[in-house]
């Protein structure tokens, strides 16, 4: 199955969910985890103890080559209001490179050869620069090049819904953004990023994120994982 119908499916899923609801709902992707096992076959004795401290050593050694974000990078994000059927799903490797996509439906805007609504969608990758870490839990960054990768540059109509190519909402006009490890003191957080925390409500609890966070400094936006 192309991207392009992928997409149509996801959209047609969220146009009907905002015409039933009011509101759309992010679905859990569910992730398979498949681990293969290889046996050796050989008698070759106990391994040289040495040997092992300087492979362990350089294995360590590379891990931290990897980039300046933590160690479980890559994390994926998403920014979105939990109502309508829009969102930008963000996820960012270890060297703070990046993709994404956003989508956006309007079921209510149709025409004679497009009678299942609109559309607006857009895929992208990127990197983020001058990463810094500020303290044990927050780390500063700039947003480099943004290149968009939807592959048209006007719309197009696929499976009775018209494709609109847009710009990733959350990104744009960005220039500092923030990144909060999981255990971000809220009170250290500002309102206009946890107004987009779709946790808010069932966290009056909480005393710290418990989740990974990216703000959008100057817009105001707030990503969060899963």
């Amino acid at each position: 199955m192309t991207k392009k119908k992928r997409w149509a499916l996801f959209l047609c899923a969220a146009m009907c969910v905002s015409c039933l609801c009011g509101c759309g709902e992010t679905a859990e992707e569910n992730k398979d985890a498949v681990k293969e096992s290889v046996e050796e076959g050989q008698e070759a004795g106990a391994a040289d103890p040495e040997q092992e401290a300087v492979q362990e050593e350089q294995t360590e050694d590379e891990a931290g080559e990897e980039g300046p974000l933590p160690g479980d990078f890559p994390v994926s994000f998403l920014f979105s209001s939990g109502a309508g059927a829009w969102g930008t799903g963000l996820v960012i490797a270890q060297d703070g490179s990046f993709t994404g996509d956003y989508g956006d439906s309007n079921m209510g805007e149709t025409g004679d050869d497009y009678p299942k609504g609109t559309a607006y969608t857009c895929s992208f990758s990127g990197q983020f620069e001058d990463i810094e870490k500020v303290n044990d839990y927050t780390y500063r960054m700039t947003l480099g090049d943004v290149t968009l990768e939807t592959g048209r540059e006007e719309p197009w109509i696929e499976d009775g819904i018209r494709f609109v190519p847009a710009d990733p909402y959350g990104l744009e006009d960005g220039e500092t953004f923030y990144l909060y490890l999981p255990q971000t003191p809220l009170e250290e957080l500002e309102e206009t990023f946890l107004n987009w925390w779709p946790q808010r409500a069932q966290a009056q609890e909480q005393t710290t994120l418990g989740c990974y966070g990216l703000y959008n400094e100057k817009m105001g936006y707030g990503f969060f994982s899963d």
